[in-house]
């Protein structure tokens, strides 16, 4: 695949799913060049990964073997920390899905960003960042979706920010990461609400004008929009 080319991503994905499709989802996953294979037991993980290794042979690709880790408990994907216990943030992850409220938690410091802001570093600017430190130190888990259930969306407003949970009701045990806050509709006598990810968006000016019907409005429609890869096509409220 030559580089530079504006829909060699696009292409070279779309060749890849191709490739895996008869594995894919079912204990496969692939982005780029980048597959994880996951499994309940090695037995089955070998069963697993000699299913891969067959298709990749078949379509001709080969392996770096100093690329490849096996058998791992948990490992660095994409950025994220996988595991049998649901995703984490890794060190140079996008941590906003991982923190509920992220744009409100950060408004003092990302105010500053702005070119006609003027540099200021006091308690308030203070108290936001170790509040976000803080939250990246608790790890959350995320939980895998379940997209034979249906999907739950929350969602939250504030002066300056909008914010959403997206969230389902999975048969224990699972990681009940749900607080009181995020709604006693999700505690349900056929499960507990587990969290899939959070999240959230800074209003710029116009925005923090609006009602907060109108506000309410557009957190769903950025919700619908953020987690559409979740929601595509099945039944969520």
């Amino acid at each position: 695949m030559p580089f530079g080319l504006t829909n060699a991503p696009s292409t070279f994905q779309r060749a890849m799913n191709n490739i895996l499709k008869t594995v894919l989802y079912k204990f496969a996953l692939v982005y780029l060049d980048d597959i994880i294979v996951f499994s309940n037991s090695i037995t089955a993980h070998v069963t697993h990964l000699e299913a891969v290794f067959r298709l990749l042979k078949q379509a001709g690709l080969k392996l770096k073997r100093k690329k490849c880790e096996f058998f791992k408990e948990e490992l660095d994907y994409l950025g994220y920390i996988v595991s049998g216990k649901g995703i984490t943030p890794g060190l140079a992850s996008y941590y906003r899905r991982f923190i509920r409220a992220f744009a409100d938690k950060a408004h003092p410091l990302t105010a500053l960003t702005r070119k006609s802001a003027e540099w200021k570093w006091e308690e308030e600017q203070r108290d936001a960042f170790e509040c976000i430190k803080n939250c990246l130190i608790t790890r959350p888990v995320l939980d895998y979706p379940d997209f034979s259930r249906e999907f739950i969306i929350y969602k939250d407003v504030s002066g300056y920010g909008i914010g959403a949970v997206l969230a389902q009701i999975q048969p224990p045990p699972q990681s009940a990461d749900l607080t009181e806050s995020d709604g006693q509709d999700l505690r349900k006598s056929d499960g507990v609400g587990v969290v899939i990810a959070y999240t959230s968006k800074h209003l710029n000016d116009r925005e923090t004008k609006w009602s907060t019907t109108e506000k309410e409005a557009y957190a769903i429609i950025h919700a619908i929009d953020v987690f559409r890869t979740y929601l595509y096509g099945r039944n969520y409220t």
